[in-house]
C-alpha cells in the first residue's frame, strides 16, 4: 500500500503535491472556521445580552457598594470631628457621595433602584440628624470647657492668695519669736499673738482642704460628664450636690472663727463662688444636663445610622447575589455551547493531524528530507573540495533538476580547476625565474660596489703589504743579533697588519654573500648593520670629510642581516653620492607599539622632481653611471622582510629615505 502510493506521488511534481496538501490544508480550515463562526455568533450574543443587562447592574452595585465603604468611613470621621471647620468638611463630602451613588443608582432598574433611593432618602435625613446632634454637642462641649476653664482660674487665683497669706503669716511667726527672744519681759503677750497667729494659719489650711475637695468634686464631674462611658451608663447630674452641701455646712460652722481673720475674707469668696458654680441651677447642673442630653440624642442617631448602613448592605448583598446567580446561569448556557463546539473542532484538528502524518511518512520523509539529506551531503563533501562526489539524481520532479544542473556545475568547476592548476603552475615558474633574476641583480649591484672599491682597496691592501715586508725584514735582521725586544714588536705590528688586511677582505666577503630567499626572519641588530654597511664603504668615504651620525644605542628589528645590509649599502652609498665633499649623514629613529622607523638623511640636493614618480622603478637613475636599481632592490628586500621603504624629503630640500621594520617584541 505505502508502495503503491509513493509510486502515485512520484508521478506528480514536488509544486502539485504540495499545492494538494495546501488546498487540503486550507479545505479543513474552512470547516474549523465556519464551527467556530458559529460559536463565536452564539458567544456574542451572549455576550451581548450580559454586557447590556447583567454586568452594567453589577458594575452599578460595585461601585455603589465602594462608595459605600467611603460613606461609613467618612461618617465615623463625621462623628469624631473635633471642630466645626472639618464637621462641615465631611458633610459636604458625605453629601457628594451619597450624589454618587444616587447616580449610580440611576443605572438600575426595577424594585432595586426602588429600595436604594428609599435608602438613599433615609440617608440624607439621618446626616441633618447627625449634623444637628453634633452641633448640639458641640455646643454643650464648649460650655462645659468654658465652666472648667472658669473652675481651673478660680483653683489658680485660691492657691495664689494661698501662698501670699502662708508667707505673711510665717513672716509673722518669725518676728514674734525673735521678739521673744530679744525681750523676755514680753513673752506671754507675744505668746498670746502667736497663738492667735497659728490659728489664723490652722483656719487657712482648712479653707484650702474644702477648696481642693470642692475643686476636685467639679472637676471630677465634668470629666465623667465627657467620658465614653457616659453613653452607656448616664453619669447622676445631680449627685455631686448634696456633698457640696456638705462641704457647705462644714463652712459655715467656721464662718464665726472666719469672721475675726479678715486675711481670709478672699479665700471664702473664691470658695463661695465655686460654691455658687456647683449648686446654682442655671451654671454647672445646666450645662452637665445639656451635655448628658445630647450625647444621649447622638447614641440615638449613631444607632439609626447603624441600622441605614446594614439594610443598605443587605439590599446590595441582595443585588449581588442574584446578579451572580444570572451570571452562573450564563457561563453553563455558554459552557455547553463550547463543549459541542469543541468537540467538532478537536475531530477536524485530529483529522487534519492524522493527515500530516500520513503526508510526513508517505511524501515528505522519502521524497524530500531523505534526498535533501543526501543532497545536502554531497554539497557539504564539494564545498571542503571534494569535486569527485556523486550527485545523487532521482525523479523527473524539481530536486531531479537540481541534482542534474549540480553535476554540470561541478564537471564545469573541475575544468576549471585544472586550468587554474595549470595556470599557477605556469606563474610559480615566472615567480621563481623573477625571484632569481632580482637575485642576481642584486649580485650584480654588490659586484658593482665591490669594483667601484677595487683601485682603493688595492691601494688599501698594497700599504700593509709594503709596511708588512718592512717589518719582516726587521724581525729577519734582529735575529742574528738576537735584539729579542725589536724583533717581538716587528712581529706585533706585522700581525696587526695582516688582522687590518683579514678584516678588509672579510667585510667584502660578507657583503658579496649572496641572500637565501627561505632564510627565517631573525633579530638584527640595526646598529651593527649600519657600522658593518660603513665599513664595506670605508674606501668611498675615507678620502672625503664625512660625519655620519647615528644613536648609541638601537632597538633589535626582525629581518635577514645580508639583505639589511645590502639595504644600508645601497642607501649609504646614494647618500654619499649625492652630498658635497663634507657630507652629513643623519639617522634616527622612532617607535610603535610593534614597528620601528628608521629615517636616514643627507646634505645633499635632494631627489630629482621630474624622476619622483619612477625613482622606485628598476633601472631610473639620476646617476652618470649606474644601473638604477639600488632603490627598487632595497624596496624589494624591505617588503620580503615585512617592512617598507619610502622617499622623503627634510625641510630644508635635502634627501630622506624612510625605513619601517617590524620591533623584536620583549615577550616574543
Amino acid at each position: 500500500m505505502k508502495i503503491s502510493i509513493s509510486s502515485l506521488m512520484g508521478r506528480f511534481s514536488i509544486t502539485a503535491i504540495l499545492r494538494g496538501a495546501f488546498i487540503t490544508g486550507a479545505l479543513m480550515t474552512v470547516i474549523v472556521s465556519c464551527v467556530s463562526l458559529y460559536a463565536w455568533q452564539e458567544q456574542n450574543k451572549q455576550i451581548r445580552y450580559a454586557l447590556g443587562d447583567y454586568f452594567p447592574k453589577m458594575q452599578a452595585s460595585f461601585l455603589i457598594e465602594g462608595q459605600l465603604n467611603t460613606l461609613v468611613n467618612e461618617l465615623n470621621e463625621f462623628l469624631k470631628a473635633p471642630n466645626t471647620a472639618t464637621r462641615l468638611q465631611l458633610r459636604n463630602q458625605i453629601t457628594a457621595h451619597l450624589s454618587q451613588i444616587e447616580a449610580f443608582n440611576q443605572q438600575l432598574n426595577g424594585q432595586d433602584q426602588q429600595q436604594i433611593a428609599m435608602i438613599l432618602s433615609q440617608s440624607q435625613d439621618l446626616l441633618q440628624r447627625l449634623d444637628k446632634a453634633l452641633y448640639t454637642l458641640f455646643l454643650a462641649r464648649e460650655k462645659t470647657n468654658t465652666l472648667s476653664a472658669r473652675i481651673n482660674w478660680l483653683h489658680d487665683d485660691f492657691n495664689t492668695e494661698l501662698n501670699s497669706l502662708s508667707q505673711d503669716i510665717s513672716l509673722q511667726q518669725g518676728s514674734l519669736l525673735d521678739k521673744i527672744e530679744q525681750d523676755p519681759r514680753q513673752a506671754k503677750g507675744l505668746q498670746s499673738r502667736l497663738r492667735n497667729v497659728q490659728g489664723e494659719l490652722q483656719l487657712i489650711y482648712t479653707l484650702a482642704r474644702l477648696e481642693e475637695q470642692i475643686t476636685n468634686i467639679l472637676t471630677g464631674r465634668l470629666k465623667d460628664i465627657q467620658g465614653d462611658s457616659s453613653l452607656d451608663d448616664p453619669v447622676d447630674v445631680g449627685g455631686y450636690a448634696r456633698y457640696l452641701g456638705y462641704l457647705k455646712t462644714n463652712l459655715s460652722a467656721n464662718e464665726e472663727a472666719l469672721s475675726l481673720y479678715p486675711s481670709s475674707v478672699t479665700l471664702r469668696q473664691t470658695i463661695d463662688e465655686l460654691l455658687d458654680i456647683g449648686l446654682s441651677d442655671n451654671q454647672m447642673l445646666e450645662v452637665l444636663q445639656n451635655y448628658q442630653t445630647a450625647k444621649i440624642a447622638l447614641s440615638e442617631v449613631t444607632k439609626e445610622k447603624e441600622r441605614i448602613l446594614a439594610s443598605f448592605r443587605n439590599q446590595l448583598d441582595v443585588q449581588l447575589g442574584s446578579s451572580h446567580f444570572q451570571l452562573q446561569t450564563l457561563n453553563q448556557r455558554l459552557a455547553n455551547i463550547m463543549s459541542w463546539s469543541g468537540t467538532i473542532i478537536i475531530i477536524t484538528a485530529g483529522l487534519a493531524l492524522l493527515l500530516v502524518l500520513l503526508f510526513n511518512m508517505l511524501f515528505i520523509r522519502p521524497r524530500l528530507v531523505k534526498r535533501f539529506t543526501a543532497l545536502n551531503q554531497a554539497v557539504a563533501r564539494i564545498s571542503i573540495g571534494d569535486l569527485t562526489t556523486t550527485i545523487p539524481v532521482e525523479g523527473r520532479d524539481e530536486l531531479g533538476r537540481i541534482g542534474t544542473l549540480l553535476q554540470r556545475s561541478i564537471a564545469q568547476i573541475n575544468q576549471q580547476k585544472n586550468q587554474l592548476e595549470q595556470e599557477i603552475a605556469e606563474r610559480k615558474a615566472i615567480e621563481k625565474n623573477l625571484r632569481t633574476t632580482q637575485n642576481e641583480l642584486i649580485q650584480t649591484a654588490k659586484l658593482a660596489v665591490v669594483g667601484q672599491t677595487m683601485t682603493t682597496l688595492a691601494h688599501e691592501i698594497n700599504q700593509p703589504l709594503n709596511a708588512l715586508s718592512m717589518h719582516l725584514f726587521m724581525a729577519k735582521k734582529g735575529l742574528p743579533e738576537q735584539e729579542c725586544e725589536a724583533t717581538l714588536m716587528a712581529l706585533n705590528k706585522s700581525e696587526q697588519l695582516v688582522a687590518r688586511m683579514d678584516g678588509i677582505v672579510r667585510s667584502l666577503r660578507q657583503f658579496a654573500r649572496k641572500r637565501d630567499d627561505n632564510e627565517q626572519l631573525q633579530p638584527i641588530s640595526l646598529r651593527q648593520s649600519i657600522q658593518s654597511a660603513w665599513d664595506v664603504l670605508r674606501l668611498q668615504h675615507k678620502t672625503r670629510k664625512v660625519m655620519l651620525s647615528y644613536p648609541d644605542v638601537l632597538p633589535q628589528v626582525l629581518g635577514d642581516e645580508i639583505g639589511i645590509q645590502q639595504v644600508l649599502v645601497n642607501l649609504l652609498s646614494n647618500a654619499l653620492d649625492a652630498s658635497p665633499q663634507n657630507a652629513e649623514i643623519t639617522i634616527d629613529y622612532s617607535e610603535a607599539a610593534d614597528k620601528l622607523t628608521l629615517t636616514l638623511c643627507d646634505n645633499g640636493g635632494g631627489w630629482p622632481l621630474h624622476l619622483a614618480d619612477t625613482l622606485m622603478k628598476p633601472f631610473t637613475t639620476s646617476k652618470e653611471i649606474g644601473l638604477g636599481v639600488g632603490l627598487s632592490i632595497s624596496q624589494s628586500i624591505m617588503q620580503q622582510i615585512g617592512g617598507e621603504l619610502r622617499i622623503a624629503s627634510t625641510l630644508r630640500g635635502n634627501g630622506c629615505v624612510i625605513l619601517e621594520f617590524k620591533k623584536v617584541l620583549e615577550d616574543a
